[in-house]
């Protein structure tokens, strides 16, 4: 038989960083979920403006051991979702890009982007744009079935 696996680019499931997962026992069950429904590998995007002060490096090194303890068949990677705003918060973000702050998905040229369901089509061009030409990584839009710019 030839099953098909799936990769899950966007979750919330590292534990105690954002309005994901709460305690570890419950990215625990929350994993063994994603495995009976065919997820070998899944990305732990928590939002970047709360991994940044929180402890998302530590958290997914205790995640990871634990899965593998526990014989879950899912591979982990690192990754943050980040919400891409024309505004006061941007030009930080661009900056925590640059400087590695934010974690890219699995330490590659692509990025996870959340933009505002309000943004028109402009902006969120705009915002692809800047991440590539100051950054030089290439986007992946999360959410993007709330961009109803797009779908028009």
């Amino acid at each position: 038989m030839n099953e098909h696996f799936i990769t899950d680019l966007h979750s919330h499931i590292l534990y105690g960083i954002d309005d994901g997962a709460d305690t570890i026992e419950e990215s625990v069950q929350m994993l063994r979920m994603a495995e009976k429904q065919g997820v070998r590998n899944l990305f732990c995007t928590s939002h970047h403006w709360q991994s940044a002060h929180a402890d998302y490096e530590q958290n997914f090194t205790i995640l990871k051991e634990r899965v593998k303890s526990e014989g879950i068949n899912i591979n982990l990677y690192m990754g943050m979702e980040i919400l891409c705003e024309n505004d006061r918060y941007f030009p930080e973000t661009l900056r925590d890009i640059k400087n590695g702050t934010v974690k890219t998905l699995n330490n590659t040229d692509y990025v996870l982007l959340e933009m505002l369901p309000f943004m028109d089509a402009w902006d969120i061009y705009e915002c692809v744009n800047a991440v590539f030409e100051q950054t030089g990584k290439i986007a992946v839009l999360a959410h993007v079935e709330r961009y109803s710019v797009l779908c028009d």
